[in-house]
């Protein structure tokens, strides 16, 4: 399997460097969905997945990453400490995230691309893979890859438990932390 990274290591020295040269612009805890500006792999009930995703009390962001700059990237994805995201390339971001962030990774039931769950591991991320969808459409005709070019509708119960799930696991692990 091809990836950017061979290690943690790598990982940690290249996230290291991209912090010392973009210099932090705000200090947030935020939950970011990633979309893109394209006509294919596309979350389709956008709204109600940033909906359910602020029912948490949470601080949500919709970011795209066509036409940014790398700092505007690099600053994303040190603020952000919960991620959601169709697979795709822009997933290589994730190595600007804070160690112990989560990785929400939307991908086609039928695909197999452990790309991302293995780098999520090199960069000390948690990861969670998300299969569950009410509704998948083929965005182009002359795709190379069916797993890839398809919209997706997010089932929005399966990722209320999941969410559900992460944020009790995450208050566990802080309250367990903090305990003497």
């Amino acid at each position: 399997m091809l990836l950017p990274f061979n290690s943690q290591m790598e990982v940690n020295m290249f996230r290291k460097a991209a912090y010392s040269r973009y210099p932090r612009s705000h200090n947030e805890h935020l939950l970011t969905i990633l979309q893109r500006k394209t006509k294919c792999r596309l979350i389709m009930n956008l709204t109600d997945v940033e909906k359910v995703a602020r029912s948490f009390r949470r601080k949500v962001q919709v970011v795209s990453f066509e036409s940014t700059s790398f700092a505007y990237q690099v600053n994303t994805m040190r603020n952000t400490d919960i991620l959601i995201s169709i697979h795709g390339a822009a997933l290589v971001n994730i190595i600007f995230m804070q160690p112990k962030s989560v990785l929400m990774e939307f991908i086609h039931p039928s695909m197999k691309a452990p790309f991302y769950k293995l780098l999520s591991v090199y960069a000390s991320l948690r990861y969670i893979e998300f299969r569950h969808f009410s509704h998948i459409d083929e965005c182009s005709k002359t795709n190379w890859d069916p797993h890839l070019d398809t919209n997706l509708y997010v089932d929005l119960s399966a990722l209320n438990r999941t969410l559900s799930l992460l944020y009790y696991s995450l208050l566990s692990s802080t309250y367990l932390q903090q305990t003497p």
